[in-house]
């Protein structure tokens, strides 16, 4: 039988992968990585908003440096990324594997919102007409990491990871978290993620007990 879903590779959720930057901070740990202390503001990473960017909606690091105050839609539940920096900084690019143009709206949390809304308009990291570089940006991220106390492999993109832990361990569906990533195939997800999938079973026979249940009652 031919159906839509033929073409899936589901996971072993047996987490045999190479996973060493999936490293999940604290709280704690992630206000030392923003601010230098856990208790803002005080000098830390020159952009600290792109921690919570990375965190909170699973940005790549270099989509994080091109986000426009515009990119904050439907009173700032949705952020629309449609460019990211390029290595030098010196102008956007369009997003990985993807034509100028096309874009993904990606859900944004509160607190994240509450940092952004005041903000002026335009790009929220340009500085003279340039925005962040990698090679600049990484050696303070990996200073105050070590002052945060965070462990070894943990690198920006452990961010984007961390971001996905919460959603699949909270029972989002892994096919909505693959579009807010901007992964094309599906496939690419599972391989990725599959082991942070919290498993059905219980669920499931839940289900099928309540169902059960009202077999009874109606015969």
């Amino acid at each position: 039988t031919i159906h839509r879903c033929g073409d899936i590779t589901l996971s072993d959720n047996g987490g045999n992968g190479d996973h060493d930057d999936f490293v999940f901070p604290s709280h704690s740990q992630l206000l030392i990585l923003a601010n230098g202390t856990e208790e803002p503001p005080v000098s830390g990473i020159k952009y600290p908003l792109t921690i919570w960017l990375m965190r909170g909606c699973g940005l790549r690091i270099e989509e994080s440096f091109a986000v426009h105050k515009s990119c904050f839609r439907d009173g700032g539940t949705v952020v629309r990324v449609f460019e990211q920096a390029s290595r030098d900084g010196k102008k956007t690019m369009p997003l990985k594997h993807r034509k100028a143009g096309e874009y993904r709206d990606i859900p944004v949390p509160a607190y994240l919102w509450d940092m952004v809304k005041d903000l002026p308009d335009g790009y929220l990291f340009m500085v003279d007409g340039k925005l962040p570089v990698y090679s600049t940006y990484r050696p303070s991220f990996n200073r105050l990491a070590r002052k945060a106390g965070i462990p070894e492999g943990f690198t920006p993109h452990s961010l984007r990871h961390a971001f996905v832990s919460a959603l699949l361990s909270r029972g989002v569906p892994i096919t909505d978290v693959a579009t807010w990533l901007g992964h094309r195939n599906i496939n690419v997800t599972y391989a990725t993620y599959g082991h942070l999938v919290t498993s059905s079973l219980g669920r499931a026979q839940e289900v099928l007990n309540a169902e059960y249940a009202e077999w009874s009652t109606a015969a």
